[in-house]
């Protein structure tokens, strides 16, 4: 009989200790953690391999292609290498420089960069130097806007200056895959247009 009665008190305090609980969850219900925020824009890579057509205005105008390498070395530093080559008439450039990067918010990024320029033509060649200074700019998730001055001393004798301005279309066709619009122009009537595929990595 006292082993009976035990049980039936146990059984009780118990089923009430678990009434209460089950009051405290239905008062309090716990809550799944909040969805973070998407990003208000893409990733800005600096690690990327670059293809695109060119066209030149300068002159009868000149069709070409050019490729493009960018890699981050350390922190903010980073290396660019770039080939162009036009044809009729026929020329090149080859360049390899450093660039340094402030992120002035997640989604704007202020950049500085020079390079060292061998050009030749059909008349001559020359080593030039080139710098420039812009901002690349993450207006959303699937678009991101590059801003650029450039100066360039053509032999290390004549100095000539220029703005360009890219649309970068981010990942449109396949996952780190972008697609590149830009333009050009600068002094003595020098314009151009590019348009092209960017792969980062």
């Amino acid at each position: 009989m006292k082993n009976t009665l035990l049980t039936l008190a146990l059984a009780l305090v118990v089923s009430n200790a678990n009434a209460g609980v089950s009051g405290d969850i239905a008062k309090n219900p716990v809550l799944p953690p909040p969805v973070a925020p998407a990003p208000a824009c893409n990733n800005i890579s600096y690690n990327f391999f670059e293809a695109s057509w060119l066209h030149s205005f300068a002159g009868e105008g000149a069709d070409g292609f050019g490729v493009a390498l960018n890699k981050s070395i350390a922190g903010n530093l980073f290396a660019t290498a770039d080939y162009n080559q036009f044809f009729s008439p026929d020329q090149f450039d080859v360049a390899g420089g450093l660039g340094y990067f402030v992120p002035v918010t997640s989604c704007v990024h202020w950049v500085t960069k020079a390079s060292l320029v061998y050009s030749e033509t059909d008349f001559d060649d020359a080593f030039s130097g080139s710098a420039g200074t812009g901002f690349r700019i993450g207006l959303s998730q699937w678009l991101q806007l590059d801003v650029f001055y450039h100066a360039f001393w053509y032999d290390f004798d004549e100095l000539t200056h220029s703005g360009s301005a890219a649309l970068i279309f981010r990942e449109i066709l396949a996952p780190n895959v972008d697609v590149i619009v830009s333009g050009s122009a600068g002094e003595e009537d020098y314009q151009a247009i590019s348009a092209g595929f960017r792969y980062n990595f």
